[in-house]
Protein backbone atom coordinates (compact mmCIF):
# COMPACT_ATOMS: atom_id res chain seq x y z
CA UNK A 1 0.00 0.00 0.00
CA UNK A 2 2.92 2.32 0.74
CA UNK A 3 4.26 1.78 -2.79
CA UNK A 4 1.02 3.00 -4.33
CA UNK A 5 1.17 6.15 -2.18
CA UNK A 6 4.74 6.83 -3.27
CA UNK A 7 3.80 6.18 -6.89
CA UNK A 8 1.00 8.76 -6.81
CA UNK A 9 3.23 11.25 -5.01
CA UNK A 10 5.86 10.90 -7.73
CA UNK A 11 3.20 11.31 -10.44
CA UNK A 12 1.93 14.53 -8.81
CA UNK A 13 5.45 15.94 -8.48
CA UNK A 14 6.34 15.05 -12.08
CA UNK A 15 3.15 16.60 -13.45
CA UNK A 16 3.84 19.84 -11.57
CA UNK A 17 7.18 20.09 -13.40
CA UNK A 18 5.40 19.67 -16.72
CA UNK A 19 3.12 22.63 -16.11
CA UNK A 20 5.56 24.90 -14.28
CA UNK A 21 6.63 27.81 -16.41
CA UNK A 22 4.45 27.01 -19.39
CA UNK A 23 2.66 30.31 -19.16
CA UNK A 24 3.92 33.78 -18.60
CA UNK A 25 4.47 37.07 -20.25
CA UNK A 26 7.52 38.99 -21.34
CA UNK A 27 6.90 42.69 -21.75
CA UNK A 28 9.04 45.68 -22.54
CA UNK A 29 10.51 47.67 -25.36
CA UNK A 30 13.80 46.94 -27.08
CA UNK A 31 15.39 50.17 -28.25
CA UNK A 32 18.51 51.24 -30.07
CA UNK A 33 21.07 52.64 -27.63
CA UNK A 34 22.00 55.63 -29.80
CA UNK A 35 18.71 56.63 -31.44
CA UNK A 36 16.31 55.31 -28.76
CA UNK A 37 14.08 53.92 -31.56
CA UNK A 38 12.31 50.57 -31.13
CA UNK A 39 14.05 47.61 -32.79
CA UNK A 40 11.37 45.59 -34.59
CA UNK A 41 12.36 42.00 -35.28
CA UNK A 42 14.83 41.86 -32.37
CA UNK A 43 15.20 38.46 -30.66
CA UNK A 44 15.37 38.03 -26.90
CA UNK A 45 16.94 34.87 -25.50
CA UNK A 46 16.50 33.96 -21.85
CA UNK A 47 19.78 32.50 -20.66
CA UNK A 48 19.60 29.04 -19.19
CA UNK A 49 16.31 28.25 -20.96
CA UNK A 50 15.06 27.37 -24.40
CA UNK A 51 12.77 30.42 -24.46
CA UNK A 52 13.14 32.83 -27.37
CA UNK A 53 10.90 35.81 -28.05
CA UNK A 54 10.80 37.94 -31.19
CA UNK A 55 9.58 41.53 -31.05
CA UNK A 56 6.91 41.70 -33.75
CA UNK A 57 4.95 44.88 -33.21
CA UNK A 58 5.04 48.19 -31.44
CA UNK A 59 2.31 49.82 -29.39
Amino acid sequence: MKRIGYFFLIIVIMSSFLFAGTSGKITGTITDEKTNEPLLGANVYLEGTTITVKMTYMK
